[in-house]
């Protein structure tokens, strides 16, 4: 009968690589963790701290006036043949610039997801809607509907939005 020899290996005498790997991952997965919790906690701190800017209804007419104005001046270059893109990036730029006057919010910089959690739904319809023909190359978008979308954002606006 032959004979055998069994060497036992000292505990942990495999590869450490593996638990240095471990002990890696796991370091990030709680820095990544933190990340988050802190980015959540400040966005809600910056959110609670916004507060809308109070108009009277003739501040508010006179705002709505200037940005009708705007669009109808935007509607005359169309007639002479402007490109659609840059319609919908003034139609946004208005938009915004107009709910950024009649409430201080800062909307002309945000992003639409910004726009999603300050709870401005009109905006956020409208910009959802000019996004896709305002980044295309190639604008597919209804121009004459965008317009008379903007132009109701404005006319329909209240302060207790």
């Amino acid at each position: 009968m032959p004979e055998f020899t069994v060497t036992l290996r000292e505990p942990h005498s495999f590869m450490k690589i593996w638990l240095v790997l471990a002990g890696v991952l796991a370091v990030c997965a709680v820095a990544l963790a933190v990340f988050v919790i802190l980015r959540i906690i400040k966005e809600k701190k910056e959110m609670d701290g916004l507060t809308v800017k109070s108009m009277t209804a003739a501040e508010i007419r006179a705002l709505r006036r200037k940005y009708l104005a705007s669009c109808s001046q935007l509607e005359e270059e169309l007639t002479h043949g402007i490109d659609h893109r840059i319609v919908f990036q003034r139609l946004s730029e208005t938009a915004r610039m107009f709910v950024y006057e009649a409430t201080g919010l800062q909307v002309q910089n945000c992003t639409l997801s910004q726009i999603r959690r300050l709870k401005l739904q009109d905006l956020q319809r409208i910009i959802e809607k000019y996004y896709d023909p305002e980044f295309a190359t190639v604008s597919k978008g209804d121009v004459g509907d965008a317009l008379s979308m903007t132009k109701h954002l404005i006319a329909s606006w209240t302060q207790f939005r």
